[in-house]
């Protein structure tokens, strides 16, 4: 792959502005190559949502002549960035217990890579690698530092945001020219992968809203811990453990007594982690599991007795290989024989591929956090126009969920929540609401207390609050009508 390599300077900023602005690149505008500049937490300007923050510090940082990074230029257009500097400007690196100093030589950081969704697959990661060596030195680093992603299976090396492990691997001679040295499991001062700082907040402030008896979070996770539940060898992310007993205390700080934990990629098909909470909960939790599309029935039985009330597929670029929409439809057939239905994640701009096999499913479909809208385009949006068209089957649920992911406002939120009240509004007996604990590959950390409070303002009634924390998921997933408090 042959591009041409550019360090960013200010005549090149509206080429890296125009790379993040495209579609798969949610993320990336989110952070604009700021997180690991800071430590600790920072404060962001009133009514300046995370985005626009982080964009205007890197401005400043290149209109002061700083080089934060090389873009990758294929025909004249921008398709590829690698973000590199002195260690020391990166400063959340000295927090991370696998990406810390191991030793006080002067030393230069690759730090992440970003590559447009269509050029993918097509070697643009390789190539700003070979162009980031090439730029360090230049500027005379005799020692270059990364922190790869160990990621097996089937995703693109030019998706990790650290890059794989396989393409420094097969860069060996840049070690010997540049002597560039790889921190990751089984590296000195690391033992862990790189992706294993922890992504929920550790003390979420108390919510001031009371929730309803039998207030029930539609959509969390858990993670490990690994040494008990392995994560899978394909997985599309390695997280940081986020065990039951953690997610347990959370609900009962937040008021929550019942629970739909969603079997994460990260576990793969195997569904012994959420199974092991749903059993300590007795009742009071069910799970949601990824199966393949050639799960046997008696499989389904199983988890259906072991507490699963439904499936999901997610169809998010950055989890991996899609299963065919056509073949999930077909296999809602199964799932109908034995009461479950079909959870879907995907990007907003999917909905309109995906709506006309939606409205053949033999099973209620549960579209997750409201379709992933672009919150900051309004209502007349066509992805949100086409959810709530969708809405008009009674067979059609949706989460209100993600409102952190959905907005391109930061917290509070008011562009989501505005959408999410909308759906609460017009569809009240198919809304669910959760946390999303412990919140995944996002933008930043959400108070999870704050998401509590902002329920007030999605659902402003006791009864749609009812509805939406209550009614609607005894329904759905069949919980008892009275479950003990066993906080």
């Amino acid at each position: 792959m042959k591009l041409k390599i550019e360090p960013l300077t200010p005549e090149r900023w509206d080429d890296l502005v125009d790379l993040f602005s495209r579609p798969g690149a949610s993320i990336a505008r989110g952070c604009y190559c700021m997180f690991y500049r800071r430590a600790g937490k920072h404060a962001f300007q009133p009514g300046l949502s995370h985005s626009e923050t982080n964009k205007r510090a890197l401005k400043r940082l290149v209109e002061r002549g700083v080089v934060p990074g090389l873009l990758g230029y294929e025909s004249g257009r921008a398709i590829g960035w690698v973000s590199l500097g002195p260690r020391e400007d990166y400063a959340r690196l000295a927090r991370s217990p696998i990406m810390k100093p191991v030793d006080d030589k002067p030393v230069w950081s690759i730090i992440c890579f970003f590559v447009d969704a269509k050029a993918r697959h097509r070697g643009v990661a390789e190539a700003m690698l070979d162009g980031a060596v090439r730029w360090a030195r230049r500027e005379g680093v005799t020692l270059l530092e990364a922190y790869p992603c160990d990621k097996r299976g089937t995703s693109a090396e030019d998706s990790m945001w650290f890059g794989a492990k396989r393409m420094f691997d097969r860069a060996g001679s840049f070690r010997a020219s540049a002597k560039m040295r790889i921190i990751q499991e089984g590296s000195p001062g690391a033992n862990q992968l790189n992706h294993r700082v922890a992504s929920y907040h550790s003390s979420p402030s108390r919510p001031r809203v009371r929730l309803p008896a039998g207030a029930c979070d539609a959509h969390c996770h858990i993670f490990g811990p690994e040494a008990i539940f392995p994560f899978a060898d394909n997985r599309p992310f390695t997280p940081a453990d986020a065990p039951k007993e953690r997610l347990f205390a959370l609900h009962a700080m937040l008021g929550i007594s019942r629970c739909a934990i969603v079997q994460s990629g990260c576990h793969g098909f195997d569904n012994r982690v959420v199974a092991d909470a749903i059993a300590a909960k007795r009742g009071a939790y069910c799970g949601i599991a990824l199966v393949p599309l050639t799960v046997p029935d008696d499989e389904l039985e199983r988890l259906d007795a072991r507490g699963f009330r439904g499936v999901r597929f997610n169809y998010m670029k950055h989890l991996g290989a899609k299963a065919p929409i056509a073949e999930v439809i077909a296999l809602t057939k199964r799932l109908a024989e034995i009461g479950w239905h079909l959870q879907l994640h995907f990007d907003a701009e999917l909905i309109d591929d995906l709506a006309p096999s939606l409205s053949r499913s033999s099973v209620p479909v549960v579209i997750d956090h409201m379709a992933r809208i672009d919150a900051s385009r309004g209502r007349d949006q066509p992805a949100f126009r086409t959810l709530c068209r969708l809405m008009a089957h009674d067979f059609i649920w949706v989460k209100v969920s993600g409102v952190d992911r959905c907005s391109r406002q930061g917290p509070p939120y008011a562009d989501a929540i505005a959408l999410a009240r909308e759906l609460v509004d017009a569809f009240g007996d198919r809304v669910l609401w959760g946390t999303d604990w412990p919140h995944p590959n996002h933008t930043h950390v959400p108070d999870d207390g704050l998401l509590v409070d902002l329920i007030a303002e999605i659902a402003p009634s006791e009864a749609s609050r009812q509805a939406l924390l209550v009614d609607n998921p005894q329904r759905l997933y069949r919980f008892p009508d009275v479950v003990a408090d066993k906080r």
